[in-house]
């Protein structure tokens, strides 16, 4: 698809300034297109309330077994429009311009927080969430529910259901902030690896967490930082910049400051949800 991209024949609703190409990007790989208005790619990556939860009896590790049914939905949610443009695209039904209609719509502008207008009130706000359930395609949504589904375990151990869904919005929105703050480009962002890097953050905090209060070394918790560090340095040189660097590094911030705000020890377990 033409991310970012109006109809075909029709000039783009958020058009950038004059001599400026946008940049389309995602957390993911799957392809890259030219537009006359916007530059766009995919790119691959690895894919709260003032109140403390109750102290609990033991840890909170990682929880082997099914998957919360809230994990499940989230990934449902983020399916479901991939398996509509996906079906739109195919030849049967020739709709190519439904998925640039909906990155239209709900993909991340930061245009749209400056001097772009809005196509529908509350878009600018909506925009930080919505962004995160669009993909770029299968692949794209393919790695990130993966990493959703393996990191999600442990975020519903120690959140609940809807402290996890929380999580999942508020790492959202930091991505989106990142990238608003960070990037030059005007371009539009989709993708859910602001959220996936939030729960990379959240995980993280709490591996430091149980390392320091059992004296255990922190060499592997670096280890980890070290290496997503690393393979974004990696990715944005063999993507020419095409990274939404900005989002993993919102999104991670904002995980792990949710963590540490609403489980500061071990053996809290966040209830404000029940």
């Amino acid at each position: 698809g033409e991310f970012g991209a109006a109809e075909e024949g029709a000039a783009p609703p958020h058009p950038p300034r004059s001599g400026t190409n946008g940049t389309c990007k995602a957390d993911n790989q799957v392809t890259s297109a030219q537009t006359p208005n916007h530059r766009s790619s995919i790119a691959l990556a690895p894919g709260c309330g003032p109140c403390h939860g109750s102290a609990m009896t033991q840890d909170h590790r990682p929880v082997a077994g099914a998957h919360a049914p809230v994990v499940l939905w989230i990934a449902a949610l983020c399916a479901l429009p991939e398996a509509i443009f996906t079906l739109a695209e195919t030849p049967l039904l020739g709709l190519e311009g439904l998925r640039r209609t909906a990155i239209v719509h709900g993909a991340f502008w930061p245009g749209l927080l400056r001097d772009w207008g809005a196509l529908y009130p509350g878009q600018q706000a909506l925009m930080f969430v919505s962004y995160a359930f669009l993909h770029g395609g299968f692949l794209h949504l393919l790695f990130n529910m993966l990493m959703v589904l393996h990191l999600g375990r442990e975020a519903v151990a120690r959140l609940g259901q809807w402290g996890f869904v929380l999580l999942y919005l508020v790492t959202a929105a930091g991505g989106a902030a990142g990238f608003a703050l960070l990037s030059a480009s005007p371009g539009p962002m989709v993708g859910a690896s602001g959220a996936v890097f939030g729960l990379f953050g959240a995980m993280q905090y709490w591996d430091l967490q149980r390392r320091r209060a059992s004296r255990a070394s922190l060499a592997p918790f670096w280890q980890l930082m070290a290496g997503l560090v690393l393979m974004n340095i990696v990715l944005l040189v063999m993507l020419g910049g095409m990274l939404a660097w900005q989002a993993h590094l919102g999104g991670y911030v904002a995980g792990f400051g949710m963590a540490w705000w609403v489980t500061p020890t071990p053996r809290h377990r966040f209830r404000g949800f029940g």
